[in-house]
Formats: structure tokens, sequence, C-alpha cells
């Protein structure tokens, strides 16, 4: 409880230094401040993509994927479906080995 009168407090306050600093700014002012940030997102977002697009059709961006010949299987010797392969094949020689 006692952090979230302290947030309160501090948002109350930061409020209070800005519109001393400011002062209350009329509707026309507030739309305006409204457009500029709106805009400046949208031109920083539109930037954003035009680079992205750009980086994904550069050459360079190629030679970052490794191609699939380079990327070889892990063998690992005491993994599961090995172990059970394995188990498998026992089962198989020893059912083999009874029957004749």
């Amino acid at each position: 409880m006692k952090m979230i009168e302290f947030i309160k407090d501090a948002t109350d306050e930061i409020i209070y230094s800005i519109r001393c600093l400011c002062g209350k700014p009329s509707p026309m002012k507030r739309f305006i401040m409204v457009m500029i940030a709106g805009s400046a997102l949208g031109i920083a977002s539109i930037c954003i993509l035009i680079s992205s697009i750009y980086q994904i059709g550069h050459s360079n961006g190629q030679k970052e994927i490794p191609a699939l010949n380079e990327i070889r299987q892990l063998h690992l010797k005491n993994d599961s479906i090995n172990l059970l392969k394995q188990k498998l094949y026992e089962y198989e020689q020893q059912s083999n080995s009874k029957q004749e």
C-alpha cells in the first residue's frame, strides 16, 4: 500500500512540476503537441520498416544464413531414442534366437 501511495505522489509531483514549467496548455496547443508526437512516431515507424525490408533483401543478409550442407546432425550416444532402438533390436534378436 505504501508503494502505491509513493508512486501516486511521485506522478503527481512530476505532473505539477511540468505544469509549473510549461503552464497549462490550451486545447489548440495540446492538439499540436499530440500531432507532432504522432507524426514523429509514425516517421520513426516507417523508417524502421524500410530499413528492415532493405536488410532482408540486401546481399549481406544472405551471408548470415548458413547453407544446408554446413549443418551437421548431432549424434548422441546415450539419447533415449537410440537406447530404445537398441533395446528393441536386442529384444528382436532374443525372440529370433528363441524361435530357432
